[in-house]
C-alpha cells in the first residue's frame, strides 16, 4: 500500500517550475500511475476490485506519458479538448480511488481486522461532491463571481484530498502493523 500512496501523492501534488518559456514538471502525473500500477500489482491476489483496475492503472499510465511527451514538445491542445481530457483524468482517478477502497475493504473482511476504511470512503465521498462542483463551476464560469467561486472550492478540495491523504496513510499503516 506504500506505493499507492506515493502514486497518489505524486498525482495530487504537481511541483512545476517556469524558466522562461519552459515548464517542466518535477513529479509528471505518469510517475504516480506508474507507483499505482505497482501498488495494485502487489495486492491483485486480495481483492478482485485490485484485478479490476490493474488494467486501467496501466492504460491512465500510458495515457498521462502519451500527454507528458506532447507537453514536453509544447504541442498545443485545444482549450476544450484539455478541460475534457481533465475532467476525464479526474473521473478515471476518483474512480481508481474508489476501487481501491473496495479492494482495501475486501482485505479488512478477509483479514478480519480493522484498517479503518470508513473514514477513507467518507473522505473519499466528500472528495467526490467537492470535485464535481469545482469542475460543474467552471462550466459556469461567465460571471467574474464565479473565480472567486473557482478558486474557494479549489483549495477546499485540495484540503479535502489531504484529509483523504491522512486517512489513507492511517489506513496503510493499520494494514502494515497486521502485515
Amino acid at each position: 500500500m506504500r506505493k499507492l500512496f506515493w502514486g497518489m501523492f505524486f498525482l495530487f501534488f504537481n511541483i512545476n517550475i517556469f524558466l522562461f518559456i519552459i515548464n517542466i514538471t518535477l513529479f509528471p502525473d505518469f510517475i504516480g500511475y506508474i507507483l499505482m500500477a505497482l501498488g495494485v500489482k502487489e495486492l491483485l491476489n486480495l481483492s478482485k476490485h485490485f484485478k479490476h483496475i490493474y488494467p486501467i492503472t496501466i492504460a491512465m499510465l500510458i495515457l498521462s506519458a502519451v500527454f507528458f511527451v506532447i507537453s514536453l514538445f509544447m504541442i498545443e491542445i485545444d482549450m476544450m479538448l484539455s478541460g475534457i481530457i481533465s475532467i476525464a483524468f479526474s473521473a478515471m482517478f476518483l474512480f481508481l480511488l474508489c476501487k481501491i477502497i473496495f479492494g482495501i475493504k475486501d482485505m479488512e473482511k478477509n483479514d478480519d481486522r480493522d484498517y479503518k476504511t470508513s473514514m477513507l470512503f467518507i473522505s473519499w465521498i466528500v472528495l467526490t461532491v467537492f470535485t464535481g462542483i469545482t469542475y460543474l463551476s467552471v462550466l459556469v464560469s461567465f460571471l467574474p463571481f464565479f473565480t472567486y467561486l473557482i478558486t474557494s472550492l479549489s483549495i477546499a478540495t485540495g484540503v479535502v484530498f489531504i484529509i483523504f491523504m491522512i486517512a489513507f496513510f492511517i489506513s496503510k499503516k493499520e494494514y502494515e502493523s497486521y502485515r
